[in-house]
């Protein structure tokens, strides 16, 4: 009888699957030395052949500086992930932790990346770093030409809110860009490879001065010819009185001051004239707003932009941050919102779902909607989504209330509960 084949004597082409079923398995932000091909590539000088020889295995390079502890180790292990990769296309992302030279080293490594540009299909830089000026960091892209780069993402998680951070890259075109989100920056205005986003994402308060803003709001309908996914942080941006038109908007998400009035919360929104929008979602706001923007339009309180209308829209989200809080609920003399308006309209004729995220007096809403005495006014409404952060008792009661009743469906996020009469966080 043969002995069984020995690992050492697998056909090469095997060798390679298994290394990347084993970069599947370990996914993203493993540390460098546990990937699959750095392990494999020390087990016998054959598999080292094979790993090395094999251009595909080193396509995804993830460098993280606070893991890899030392600056010349960091520029290594770049360099080696650039040359075992060449001539393949790649994707490139770099954390650099928060340490105190993390912006020189930002420098550096993106003078590693230049010559490279042309292979990257995706680039992610994520720092920490309390400066506001970073256009000397960033200047090896400031002019450069990315013909297959497809995602940019340029994220820091330590910006000073109230920086303007503008930032000038790929000056010389990047044609199949599609995807950019920029938190704690904001593109120059009107860069070159706008015109080619589907997805922009640009998170930061105060992000715009008020110099800037209606050049830059004005780009999305003049240059913004593809735009499907905008989300846009407009907290204290006051807004021109003319709305943009995005045609091909189908996915808006904007964050607001969270103690503006229904009024301006929808200002903010009726900005946007997306005819194409099938969602909406909206950072910042509070229940009572909710409310009388659903069941109170129109009223003395809250009156819809003229003309403002959403037809295709099918998912309605409302969302206020943990860090924002709320005390509405626990603040004596604040009165719960109740029904005193019937509209026979609806902005959202085509609802199916809408969304409650850490909204105050998730009950009366989740009351009125299930047990109220009028019929919802969105014919084709299906879906509700809870995840309440307080009261999650008495949310309870009404929903095993309605439940008596026909009731839409429900979908509930336990996970995302305070611990309150023994629901789990």
């Amino acid at each position: 009888m043969d002995p069984p084949p020995s690992i050492l004597s697998l056909p090469n082409e095997l060798l390679t699957i298994i290394v990347v079923a084993g970069q599947h398995d370990c996914g993203t932000h493993t540390p460098t030395a546990h990937k699959s091909e750095w392990i494999l590539s020390h087990v016998s000088r054959r598999f080292r052949n094979v790993v090395i020889g094999t251009p595909g295995l080193w396509t995804n390079i993830e460098v993280r500086f606070a893991e890899d502890s030392y600056e010349h180790r960091f520029a290594e292990v770049l360099k080696l992930y650039l040359q075992r990769s060449n001539p393949l296309t790649m994707n490139v992302s770099v954390s650099l932790g928060i340490l105190d030279d993390g912006v020189a080293t930002l420098a550096e490594w993106l003078l590693q990346v230049a010559p490279e540009i042309n292979r990257i299909e995706s680039l992610s830089v994520v720092l920490r770093s309390i400066q506001d000026d970073f256009s000397l960091e960033f200047a090896p892209l400031r002019h450069l030409a990315a013909p297959n780069l497809l995602n940019l993402e340029i994220i820091n998680l330590s910006y000073i809110r109230t920086a303007r951070c503008p930032l000038q890259l790929f000056s010389a075109g990047a044609p199949n860009l599609s995807s950019v989100r920029m938190d704690g920056f904001f593109p120059h205005p009107a860069p070159p490879w706008i015109s080619s986003l589907a997805t922009l994402k640009i998170d930061g308060e105060h992000f715009l001065e008020d110099d800037d803003k209606i050049i830059y709001l004005s780009m999305f309908q003049t240059q913004s010819l593809c735009l499907v996914n905008l989300s846009i942080d407009l907290y204290k941006v006051d807004l021109p009185p003319t709305s943009v038109r995005v045609p091909s908007l189908a996915s808006l998400a904007i964050s607001i001051d969270h103690a503006d009035d229904d009024f301006l919360m929808w200002q903010n929104v009726a900005f946007f004239d997306c005819p194409a929008l099938t969602q909406l979602t909206v950072v910042g706001t509070h229940g009572d707003q909710v409310f009388n923007s659903l069941f109170n339009a129109p009223g003395p309180r809250f009156k819809l932009p003229p003309g403002m209308s959403f037809p295709l829209l099918h998912t309605l989200s409302f969302i206020l941050k943990p860090i924002d809080g709320c005390d509405c609920e626990d603040t004596e003399g604040m009165t719960p919102p109740t029904r005193t308006h019937f509209p026979k309209t609806t902005p959202f004729p085509a609802l199916t779902s809408l969304i409650l995220y850490n909204q105050c007096y998730t009950t009366h809403l989740v009351r009125e909607m299930l047990m109220g005495t009028h019929a919802l006014p969105w014919p084709y409404f299906k879906t509700l989504t809870l995840c309440p952060l307080k009261h999650t008792s008495d949310v309870r009661m009404v929903i095993e209330e309605a439940f008596q009743r026909s009731v839409p469906k429900l979908r509930l996020c336990p996970s995302l509960f305070c611990p309150e009469n023994g629901v789990g966080a």
